[in-house]
């Protein structure tokens, strides 16, 4: 949302002339450019600047202090006057201006609340978090704003992985979303559970079928914990235990309803709806 709000925004500039002759060039939020002329602001108005008690009185101390009379250069635009050392000494006509020019404020009031006051002193409120709210069907369905927020949910969603041990030897590690590893030994799983395996039906009915139709009996490898059999054309084949296996185990699903709706099943067959739409709108306060 801060990308958002930083890309959107515009940025008003006062930038000083290069020659350093009293311009200034303002550029507004639609890079509309205006010169602003100190110099030439007081030379047009200088009845009205003079005439101001404000920069008389001023002018008035410095002629009271000066040893000389003030002096205007038509040359260089600026006015002078002589201390009691002789040197000239400059005017700076911009510290007068500014003592009579108006400014404008941007009060920051906490919680995304904000004052400006323009130059005739009128306020205005700028609430940035009420106007996110009123203008949040708007926001989220502009696609800049998505796919921050996609990039965002990505960049903090945890993943889990299952990879299969490089030794090929029925051994997968399994990391949970907090990094926490856990071995899964498919072989030593079997053989530690030898007993409750091969006393299932399903598992007996499948050997007996190979029996029947392997040329030898079924034979056991305590060295390679395999089971093997000879086929018809005396070639040793090795049983896969772990195709047998999963027969017999239970798989979770999660599926997906679309609307941003799922479904979770677990080996029990207990089914979980999540729901991320309604998540996040009922957790939005802590979420943006």
């Amino acid at each position: 949302i801060t990308k958002l709000v930083e890309s959107k925004e515009t940025v008003t500039t006062l930038v000083k002339d290069a020659a350093n002759d009293g311009k200034y060039v303002y550029t507004n939020e639609d890079a509309a450019e205006t010169t602003i002329d100190v110099v030439g602001d007081v030379i047009n108005n200088a009845s009205s600047i003079f005439n101001n008690p404000a920069v008389t009185t001023i002018i008035q101390q410095i002629s009271e202090l000066a040893e000389g009379n003030v002096t205007y250069n038509s040359t260089t635009n600026e006015f002078s006057y002589v201390d009691a050392t002789g040197t000239t000494k400059v005017i700076n006509i911009n510290d007068i201006v500014k003592l009579n020019e108006t400014i404008t404020t941007l009060t920051n009031n906490g919680a995304g609340s904000y004052t400006y006051k323009n130059e005739e002193g009128a306020s205005s409120d700028i609430n940035v978090v009420q106007d996110v709210i009123d203008n949040s069907s708007t926001i989220f369905a502009n696609t800049d704003v998505v796919n921050e927020i996609t990039k965002l949910v990505e960049s903090k969603e945890t993943v889990t992985t299952l990879v299969k041990d490089a030794a090929n030897d029925g051994k997968y590690v399994y990391t949970n979303e907090d990094a926490a590893e856990t071995t899964i030994d498919v072989v030593g799983d079997v053989i530690n559970n030898a007993s409750s395996i091969f006393n299932n039906p399903a598992v007996t009915t499948i050997i007996q079928q190979i029996s029947e139709l392997a040329e030898g009996n079924v034979t056991y490898n305590s060295t390679t914990n395999e089971f093997s059999y000879v086929d018809a054309t005396g070639t040793t084949k090795v049983i896969n235990i772990n195709d047998i296996v999963k027969l017999n185990e239970t798989v979770t699903t999660l599926t997906n309803n679309g609307a941003g709706s799922y479904t979770y099943k677990n080996e029990e067959g207990t089914s979980s709806d999540i729901n991320v739409v309604q998540d996040v709108i009922d957790n939005s306060s802590a979420i943006f």
